[in-house]
């Protein structure tokens, strides 16, 4: 009776191991034998080998530990496939898929690793240059967004600690006195300012919702051999990208795999695109500066249309750039309503690189990574803290700074270390190219990093555009399609490279100079720079390419 009694539980266990055997074995197989590895610059995507294979995977590589850094991946499947993916989120990258879209090619995607489209950041000035090649990327942004809102800087007042007048700066007599009576030689002198975040979000809310994928981080990418693509060659895709996809306020993310006829690397100083494209990480140089930028919501107690110069007020007038200057040279607090109910703020002052490197003047300052710190500091401490530094480093400054730092949201407060990078000497290899800060990280005292990543779009959607709509129907020649799209992206940076690097280093330059500035040593803005009249001409009167017969607008 006993021995009858146990036969249903030694049934139940048969049962058990038939079920293992049967259903769990097929899925570990099959996460081992179809694995992609993503290693670095390339996924590398292995054929599935036979069971004797397996085996000797298995006991190669123990299991659990290959997880770390083998993914489920079938060669023939990707989660999207377009035209073009762009690596990056910023008013460049946006301004590419804009660009491209409204002339055609509606198959974009953009890859942000940020989770959100938040309001950081400060000023932007834009340039004649920069006004045109936003005529050229969306007209209708510049006639409805830009241009009815943004508030000209018709006075530059210097100010000491003591909020004592130094000097003021009459845009308008300046321009007389120069003999100077075109709307273009005003522009040069007093840039139009706008709001960083606010023309990102202007660009965002021009494409379709599906174009921008927030959360989403560069892992890998392959160019893909001529005699190999996707699908029979049913999408004519040179590139498959491999992405990292992460829900906010989540710790899952998972890994998901694209293809694309060109891959854009819009991702800033610290590119990833560009690191993987290379194979190595570019020298950073550090120039001796940090700086603090900031967006502040101006209250309803504000006077903005005033006339009256009463610094008593909490905010300078509209139209009124107000910068404090001590006998600190480098140092300096300033303050501007950008667009009607938006003060923007920009301090700088000197600071040791937080690396410990030297400083750019001795051509040796460079990084890669942060070091690892002894101490775990959280997002939110780093976010008070970097309050803190701000607050430290301008007290003694007037109330009006003291009381603007107060009410400063702490998550709104950019702070950077002022880093440039060599102009690089190549921007594109096959079908992968580097446009913007990923190919020309500059210095901010010039104030052209992002008006020439701004021409960097018109001038590569200008040679891409008619190659990818020439290709659209030349599906079955892989051949000639890599060559044509490599020869593009190669002629968009041949005709960029030498302007970019005369102003990268004129920029540089700004730099050194903008370091010795103290109260009294800084003199006009906009008019210390001594530009030759060719320079100003060259730098200021750029006009995007009209080759292209546009469908934008």
């Amino acid at each position: 009776i006993h021995r009858i009694r146990m036969w249903p539980f030694v049934v139940a266990l048969l049962s058990i191991h038939v079920s293992w055997i049967l259903v769990v074995m097929p899925q570990v197989a099959t996460a081992f034998l179809g694995r992609a590895h993503c290693e670095t610059g390339i996924i590398r995507c292995h054929q599935r080998p036979s069971s004797s294979d397996f085996v000797r995977h298995f006991h190669l590589h123990q299991a659990p530990d290959i997880m770390d850094h083998a993914y489920l991946y079938d060669k023939d499947e990707c989660d999207d496939h377009c035209d073009i993916i762009i690596v990056g989120g910023g008013l460049v990258g946006m301004a590419t898929a804009v660009a491209l879209r409204s002339r055609g090619i509606a198959s974009v995607r953009i890859y942000e690793k940020a989770q959100a489209l938040r309001p950081v950041g400060a000023a932007i000035g834009l340039y004649p240059n920069g006004l045109a090649a936003l005529q050229y990327i969306s007209p209708s942004i510049l006639a409805s967004h830009i241009l009815p809102n943004a508030i000209p800087s018709r006075f530059f007042e210097r100010r000491d600690l003591n909020d004592t007048l130094l000097q003021v700066t009459n845009v308008d007599k300046t321009n007389n006195n120069n003999n100077s009576s075109s709307l273009e030689r005003r522009t040069i002198i007093s840039p139009i300012f706008y709001v960083w975040y606010r023309l990102q979000q202007h660009l965002a809310d021009a494409l379709p919702p599906e174009v921008v994928r927030l959360g989403h981080s560069l892992e890998s990418f392959e160019v893909l051999p001529n005699n190999r693509n996707i699908n029979n060659n049913s999408h004519n895709h040179l590139v498959r990208v491999c992405v990292t996809s992460s829900m906010a306020g989540t710790s899952s993310s998972s890994r998901k795999y694209a293809t694309c006829r060109v891959l854009i690397g819009a991702d800033g100083i610290q590119s990833t695109v560009r690191t993987k494209l290379f194979g190595s990480k570019r020298p950073l140089y550090y120039h001796g500066k940090v700086m603090y930028r900031a967006v502040v919501p101006i209250t309803t107690n504000h006077t903005s249309n005033s006339s009256s110069h009463d610094y008593l007020d909490y905010y300078p007038p509209a139209g009124t750039q107000v910068s404090y200057q001590s006998d600190e040279p480098g140092k300096s607090f300033s303050i501007r309503e950008t667009i009607p109910g938006l003060l923007t703020l920009t301090a700088a002052s000197l600071a040791p690189d937080p690396i410990n490197y030297t400083n750019y003047t001795s051509h040796t300052n460079h990084i890669t990574d942060r070091p690892t710190s002894t101490t775990i500091t959280t997002e939110k401490e780093e976010v008070k803290t970097k309050k803190d530094r701000l607050k430290q480093l301008f007290q003694g400054y007037p109330e009006r700074v003291q009381r603007i730092i107060h009410d400063l949201d702490p998550e709104a407060i950019h702070e950077t270390h002022v880093r440039d990078m060599n102009v690089e000497e190549e921007w594109s290899r096959g079908p992968v190219v580097l446009i913007g800060d990923a190919a020309h990280a500059m210095t901010p005292h010039m104030g052209q990093g992002a008006n020439q990543g701004l021409e960097d779009v018109c001038e590569l959607v200008h040679r891409l555009v008619p190659e990818l709509q020439t290709n659209q129907n030349n599906q079955n020649n892989n051949n000639n399609n890599i060559d044509t799209i490599s020869n593009a992206l190669y002629l968009f940076w041949n005709k960029r490279i030498e302007r970019v690097k005369e102003v990268h280093a004129r920029s540089r330059q700004n730099s050194l100079q903008s370091n010795t500035f103290d109260k009294t040593s800084a003199s006009i803005p906009f008019q210390r720079r001594n530009y030759s009249a060719s320079f100003q001409d060259r730098l200021y009167n750029w006009k995007p390419p009209t080759a292209l017969k546009d469908k934008a607008e």
